[in-house]
């Protein structure tokens, strides 16, 4: 199963992902977190996070750049795809030939092959009607188009809105 969880920023698409995630039938519940830890404020936002999650039964690994093997079997929780895409295109590296759409996709795609069930979780970032530098208009232009694509193959696509979900493709698992 593959579950997309999107919404702007404090709309409660972690926690919606973590309910989910939690409701999957799988002996491990692993949960990847992508934000990059820079300093004092990044820890206690961090230590924040795994208190929240504390005695929830996940499994915290931290991959803020690049995605490794996780459990062909575990559910899995990625938090979040707008986090991580930004982690790669503002790294400083020169985008793969085939353009950062179709680099992170293939990225992911090991993630996304395996049996055990997947929960994405992606900011809105497309719908305030603002024109940004090229740099950001190109992360936008990405993240939609990664999000394009998982919703076009997930199982479930939920939007986030104001603490409340909307459910646009499949069903929930609770």
């Amino acid at each position: 199963m593959l579950c997309f969880v999107s919404g702007g920023s404090a709309s409660g698409k972690s926690a919606l992902a973590e309910r989910i995630c939690a409701a999957l039938p799988a002996e491990r519940h692993i949960y990847i977190a992508t934000m990059p830890v820079h300093g004092p404020e990044d820890e206690r936002k961090v230590a924040r996070h795994h208190a929240l999650r504390a005695g929830r039964g996940f499994e915290t690994l931290e991959m803020p750049n690049r995605l490794y093997p996780v459990p062909p079997d575990a559910a899995v929780l990625l938090e979040c795809l707008s986090t991580f895409t930004a982690n790669r295109m503002f790294s400083g590296e020169t985008p793969p030939a085939c353009g950062w759409l179709d680099g992170l996709w293939a990225e992911l795609q090991p993630l996304l092959s395996r049996p055990g069930p997947t929960v994405i979780v992606s900011a809105e970032v497309g719908a305030d009607g603002m024109a940004y530098d090229p740099y950001t208009e190109d992360y936008r232009r990405t993240l939609t188009g990664l999000g394009v694509r998982f919703c076009a193959r997930s199982d479930c696509a939920v939007e986030a809105v104001c603490g409340r979900m909307r459910v646009h493709k499949g069903a929930l698992p609770f």
